[in-house]
């Protein structure tokens, strides 16, 4: 194969060789340490707030609103006992708490906060029952309450998941 090729020609195809592998390796370094900044910056995130990039670019869902807390807490921590006035607390949450709070005791919301797959039953039957209401203060909450729309349709249009024992 190389037969033909003189010396001089070798000598350029191995300095052209050369050159090519050195771009490459510098482009490969740009990219790495490019990749290795965001890696760092999405761990960052992940531990300061708890939650995934993903999170942001995936469709919410009711079951991610009580997916690290039970409605109890959310309802006393996050919502302040029902005087918290942001779009979740106000128009999701203290809606749920109310209605669940009409249907069970104290002891039956503590059970539901701890069979997650009742609560989350429970909590899809509150909120089509309320869904008039939850998206007329959605509404007026402006683009807080937008992103909690998307949630509330979910929830109506589709049909509920039977708790299975």
């Amino acid at each position: 194969m190389f037969n033909n090729i003189g010396t001089t020609e070798l000598l350029v195809f191995a300095i052209g060789a050369i050159i090519v592998i050195y771009i490459l390796m510098r482009v490969a370094r740009f990219f790495f340490r490019i990749l290795f900044f965001v890696a760092v910056i999405a761990a960052l995130f992940y531990f300061i707030s708890g939650r995934s990039i993903t999170s942001f670019f995936s469709t919410p869902t009711i079951e991610g609103l009580f997916e690290k807390t039970t409605l109890t807490n959310m309802y006393h921590n996050t919502c302040k006992g029902g005087t918290a006035t942001d779009a979740k607390c106000a128009c999701i949450v203290n809606v749920v708490y109310s209605d669940l709070k009409v249907k069970y005791t104290d002891a039956g919301i503590k059970d539901l906060d701890n069979n997650k797959m009742l609560l989350m039953v429970e909590v899809r039957s509150s909120v089509k029952k309320h869904a008039s209401e939850m998206e007329a203060c959605l509404k007026q909450k402006g683009s807080e309450g937008l992103k909690f729309l998307e949630i509330l349709k979910d929830v109506v249009n589709k049909p509920a998941p039977t708790p299975q024992k």
